[in-house]
């Protein structure tokens, strides 16, 4: 298959630039929209030729990378930043929809579309993640300047992980990782993946934050997500932007009882059922953690998890393993913190929250 013409993402502020604050979420869905369009269109017209063929050699190519995380994780700050580090900045579009409603049309117009698996493999799969994997690595390799990461995100709704496209797109990265036995010997595992193979070992990051934090973050953001006062996210020295997020955040209600019992428990579920998914389909993952990435205590260790994960260091620390600091992390940041350090600030009805999360055996959520 040819390289789709998948449409540039959107251009970082320029220091000219009159506003500061990130575009708008109507703004990154239209993006996502034409990035997704230009894909099926070039698919469609490519059908007959040969799939979209990884860069080599593999250990020298951008790492093809899937962030998985749900709503509200940090995902965007956490993709921005890692790739800004690794000195090339990077844009990761949500796939696979923004919501769980979308994201289940995603799977099932595949299904009616009558999409086949990976018909190389015999797999009853769909190998849609693969390929979105390539042609987005091809995209950014023809414009932008020496990408390291190049990749998507991907909303892990369980509705769509137990789609039979969701399995079998796991199934199939399961067959890109160069650590795993399943499916096939570790002999023919590594004869077939890497720079003498036939494919790159494909990785994905699991993004897990905090769900009380996540609760609040997005009952903030509804109503105001599509607001040009109230933008998703903030540029890191847009103040008034901060100031009016933290504002607003003030005066969050959350659900209390058994909604919000379930919604915590959800989230857990959510971070363990993926867990389980990756590792039975032999996925090469690595789970982390929100608040271990952004965190005012200086430990920069998941940080450097993440490097020796993807086998690629930060541009501009030496031995990162030793030298890399906090500072530098917040160098490469492009968005602002918006959320309150003390749940006693945002949280308008703290004390009956704090009530249903005592009863629950949740209280460590709190902070």
């Amino acid at each position: 298959m040819k390289s789709a013409q998948i449409p540039p993402p959107p251009p970082p502020p320029s220091s000219t630039t009159t506003t500061t604050s990130l575009p708008s979420q109507e703004e990154h869905e239209m993006e996502q929209k034409k990035l997704l369009t230009a894909f099926n269109t070039a698919k469609t017209l490519n059908s007959n030729d040969q799939n979209c063929t990884f860069q080599k050699p593999y250990s020298e190519a951008p790492v093809p990378l899937i962030l998985m995380a749900m709503g509200r994780a940090g995902s965007s700050v956490t993709w921005n930043t890692l790739s800004t580090l690794l000195g090339s900045t990077t844009t990761a579009y949500e796939i696979t929809g923004g919501n769980r409603t979308k994201s289940l049309n995603f799977f099932n117009d595949m299904q009616q579309d009558g999409d086949s698996g990976d018909s190389n493999n015999g797999d009853s799969g769909l190998n849609w993640a693969v390929e979105r994997l390539c042609h987005t690595q091809q995209y950014n390799l023809e414009h932008v300047e020496n990408p390291v990461i190049t990749g998507f995100q991907w909303k892990p709704y369980r509705v769509t992980l137990n789609h039979e496209f969701g399995k079998g797109a796991l199934k199939i990265l399961g067959k890109y990782n160069t650590n795993s036995n399943s499916n096939t010997t570790n002999s023919e595992k590594n004869d077939d993946i890497g720079d003498k193979g036939r494919r790159p070992n494909i990785k994905v990051l699991l993004l897990s934050r905090n769900p009380l934090d996540r609760l609040i973050s997005n009952i903030r953001h509804k109503g105001h997500i599509r607001s040009e006062e109230m933008p998703a996210h903030c540029a890191i020295d847009d103040t008034d932007c901060v100031n009016r997020h933290r504002a607003y955040a003030k005066g969050t209600i959350l659900p209390t009882g058994k909604e919000l019992i379930h919604s915590m428990r959800s989230g857990f579920q959510i971070d363990r059922l993926c867990k389980t998914y990756l590792t039975e389909y032999g996925v090469d993952y690595l789970a982390v953690q929100y608040e271990q990435l952004f965190n005012d205590d200086g430990n920069v260790d998941e940080w450097i998890k993440i490097f020796d994960f993807l086998g690629r260091a930060p541009k501009d620390v030496v031995d990162y393993k030793t030298n890399l600091t906090m500072e530098d992390i917040r160098r490469a940041f492009a968005m602002a913190p918006t959320s309150s350090k003390k749940h006693v600030e945002s949280i308008a009805n703290y004390d009956e929250v704090k009530q249903t999360l005592e009863g629950a055996g949740l209280t460590r959520l709190l902070h």
